[in-house]
């Protein structure tokens, strides 16, 4: 559902993805592209793992209802690469995690203005200078960004400046990234977001308040790992966490929460898995908890 999305969830299980490998000369059979060329149905196309040149991709170009493409840990991403990847216009949805995209060569993706879903998970490459490019895809539902923690690239504050614009996006994942409080007022603005990712983000409870007007949220990571730092949370936030009617999913493992949250917690009576390992809830504060949300999976 990341890589394609469309009205009825139902139908991106009935979306096709078909699997290429190119020949020794790098190429795919052309009899082959010839039949994709005469589809009945919007399909995405897998090329992961491969070594990717132009040729290969312009022969792509002309498939009418081409709708996305898989190049996770592709190699040969160099600038002619990314801007043949540009010319196919009938994409939705495209996975660069793990490539070397960079923040220069991903203005070669501009001319993608329908663009539903773009993945750029650990592209090392990528920082705050690329996002005034993903700014445009002013379609996108899914954007994601997400880091190892490792990188010396990473996504501020100053991106969300940017990113605030994409007013239809409904999942962003920022896991890894050098974010702050200060930067949460701009994520609030994205107010259709269902699904956040802010695991190993210097977050406090502060930053938390700040995100109340995202209201249709129905996945909250907050991850902190010892380590790797992250939210810094106290029950403090928990007030703002439980004006979060619709989570299905929370995640808020080793946050600084006690027992005293435990009431806020219960407020959640869609939520169907709440993690609270490593925090200072004790074991009768979860069987409490087990019983203000007694269809919710919770792991401590």
């Amino acid at each position: 559902s990341q890589l394609y999305n469309v009205p009825e969830p139902e139908t991106v299980f009935a979306t096709p993805f078909v699997r290429l490998t190119p020949n020794a000369e790098s190429l795919f059979d052309p009899a082959v592209i010839s039949l994709l060329k005469t589809a009945q149905c919007k399909f995405v196309i897998d090329l992961s793992g491969n070594e990717i040149n132009k040729n290969a991709l312009e022969q792509l170009a002309g498939i009418p209802l081409l709708a996305g493409l898989d190049l996770q840990l592709c190699t040969g991403m160099d600038v002619a690469v990314v801007e043949s990847l540009g010319k196919l216009t009938s994409l939705r949805c495209l996975r660069l995690g793990g490539t070397t995209i960079s923040d220069t060569t991903i203005n070669g993706l501009s001319q993608l203005t329908d663009l539903r879903s773009l993945d750029l998970e650990v592209c090392e490459n990528i920082s705050d200078d690329a996002m005034p490019i993903i700014a445009e895809f002013s379609q996108l539902r899914c954007l994601i960004l997400k880091k190892t923690a490792f990188e010396k690239l990473k996504i501020t504050d100053k991106s969300l400046s940017d990113l605030s614009s994409l007013e239809h996006l409904v999942f962003l994942n920022l896991y890894g990234n050098r974010l702050t409080d200060e930067g949460m007022s701009d994520l609030a603005k994205l107010t259709q977001l269902q699904f956040l990712d802010l695991s190993l983000v210097g977050i406090t409870d502060k930053g938390v308040h700040a995100l109340a007007p995202l209201k249709r949220l129905r996945v909250l990571y907050l991850l902190y790992n010892t380590g790797f730092s992250g939210p810094l949370l106290t029950d403090d936030c928990m007030t703002t966490i439980s004006g979060f009617k619709d989570l299905n999913y929370l995640n808020i493992v080793g946050a600084k929460i006690s027992n005293r949250s435990l009431d806020e917690l219960g407020k959640l009576k869609n939520l169907v898995h709440l993690e609270i390992q490593y925090t200072r809830v004790n074991p009768a504060g979860v069987e409490r908890l087990q019983d203000l949300l007694p269809h919710a999976r919770i792991r401590k």
